[in-house]
């Protein structure tokens, strides 16, 4: 039984990483630096299909933030600041999560005032992350170690991932490549 677990064990980690490569290559992660102007934003497929309705306001008038004080200090895309019709009435910051955040905006039909309101998904259980890291460090004694790898996967807080390591300590050195994982154990 241990043989079977040491052949097949290579060959299904093998599998899990080439899925992982494929999927990453096919959707790509969000830039770290962000983007450059606003987008629309993705509308969740549970929302696509609700019916929508004309609602009349109590003879309010809606609260908009200044366009031309803002078309000034951000950039904005042409087809929001060249159409009159289009008036901002919220804006807010999400910040980063690891699982995606769902948005809405909301708005008060007595005084006109619109806010957003967000929630964090929950991260499903299995995914592909296809990250990739190098690191190094310098003891106090005079020896070093440098590392690179890449988590393909995440199971919960486990991160399987493939390796290389080079340490050094005065006359001796070594260098490992392998198969590990990480725990990230904080949030």
């Amino acid at each position: 039984m241990l043989e079977k677990i040491k052949t097949y064990t290579p060959w299904v980690i093998t599998v899990i990483a080439l899925a992982s490569a494929l999927y990453g290559y096919y959707h790509p992660k969000p830039s770290p630096q962000g983007q450059k102007e606003f987008v629309a934003a993705e509308v969740p497929k549970e929302y696509k299909a609700a019916p929508r309705t004309k609602v009349k306001t109590q003879e309010c008038l809606v609260t908009v933030i200044t366009k031309t004080e803002i078309v000034i200090q951000e950039k904005w895309p042409d087809w929001f600041k060249l159409d009159d019709n289009l008036q901002l009435t919220a804006i807010g910051i999400v910040k980063p999560y690891k699982g995606e955040t769902e948005c809405a905006s909301i708005i008060n039909l007595q005084t006109g005032d619109s806010r957003i309101v967000t929630r964090q998904l929950p991260v499903p259980l299995f995914g592909f992350e296809n990250t990739f890291y190098v690191g190094g460090l310098y003891g106090v004694n005079g020896g070093f170690m440098v590392n690179a790898g890449w988590n393909f996967a995440r199971v919960g807080s486990f991160y399987p991932s493939v390796g290389l390591a080079y340490v050094q300590n005065g006359d001796k050195s070594a260098a490992v490549a392998g198969v590990g994982g990480t725990f990230i154990l904080s949030k």
